[in-house]
């Protein structure tokens, strides 16, 4: 079961000490790696996480595994070990995000899409959703094999379909009304 407030509490007291660091950029961005990491590789939060292993061998391996990340991340993650709250540190990390990308005004946003898209598309995508809510966004490319082709966009209370499922149901709901009205 997931503790809501261990989440919050963890996220925001890293924010705070980044922010008083003047390196929200940094870990921000250092957040995002670690996000897409610990998304691929589920065994290695198990292997941290596991009761069995003692700390040192825990520290030794995050410290050699995160070598090159800044030193508060590192500390960071030693210490969520340490605490045995390392089975949370993705929602703590995503919601350290989520801190991040309101302090820069940046809006979170979905594109699903049926096949993964490239940096270069969902640039343009981001720029192309800016024209339209004129606020600066991050987009996270999500697979929805349902979609058939296309791409859907979510930013907070907005949706942008320009999938084909989009429109063949728009198209299937237009012929069902001109059915009904010829009636």
């Amino acid at each position: 079961m997931i503790n809501e407030t261990i989440v919050t509490n963890w996220s925001h007291a890293f924010f705070q000490l980044i922010v008083e660091e003047k390196e929200v950029k940094e870990y921000s961005d250092e957040s995002v790696i670690l996000i897409d990491l610990f998304t691929k590789y589920q065994d290695f939060l198990h292997i941290i996480d596991s009761a069995v292993l003692p700390f040192s061998e825990k520290a030794t391996i995050i410290r050699t595994t995160f070598k090159q990340f800044a030193k508060y991340m590192v500390n960071f993650l030693l210490l969520l070990a340490q605490e045995n709250c390392f089975c949370y540190v993705l929602l703590i990390l995503k919601e350290f995000r989520k801190e991040c990308n309101a302090y820069y005004g940046v809006q979170y946003g979905v594109v699903y899409s049926v096949v993964p898209l490239s940096s270069t598309q969902m640039k343009k995508l981001e720029a192309k959703v800016k024209l339209v809510t004129k606020q600066t966004v991050e987009l996270v490319n999500k697979i929805d094999e349902n979609l058939i082709a296309g791409v859907k966009i979510k930013v907070k209370n907005q949706v942008f379909d320009g999938s084909v499922k989009a429109q063949v149901d728009q198209l299937r709901n237009d012929l069902l009304r001109n059915n009904q009205e010829g009636r």
